[in-house]
C-alpha cells in the first residue's frame, strides 16, 4: 500500500504525486522530497530517449532509495512512495 493511500498500515505518514513524503518518525514527523535541477532532468531525457514514463519510474527510484537511506537515521518507519 503506498503511504498516500487511506488506510496506510500503522499511520505511517503522507505522501504526494509530487514526490515528497512526510513520515511520522520516532521524533517528529520528517519532511522528505528531491528537487530536480535541469541537468538532471536533461540526462534523463538523454538515457530515457526522452519517454516520461520511464523517466518519471527512475525519479521516483531515486527518491525512494533516498527515504530508505534517510528514514533509517532518523528512526522513521519503512514506507514506500508507490507509483
Amino acid at each position: 500500500m503506498a503511504l498516500d493511500e487511506p488506510g496506510a498500515p500503522g499511520d505511517k505518514g503522507l505522501a504526494s504525486p509530487r514526490q515528497e513524503a512526510v513520515v511520522h518518525c520516532a521524533g517528529g514527523d520528517v519532511y522528505f522530497t528531491a528537487r530536480w535541477n535541469t541537468a538532471y532532468g536533461n540526462a534523463l531525457r538523454e538515457h530515457t530517449g526522452g519517454e516520461v514514463s520511464k523517466a518519471a519510474t527512475l525519479r521516483r527510484a531515486t527518491l525512494q532509495n533516498f527515504l530508505d537511506a534517510a528514514a533509517s537515521s532518523h528512526s522513521c518507519p519503512s514506507v514506500s512512495l508507490g507509483k
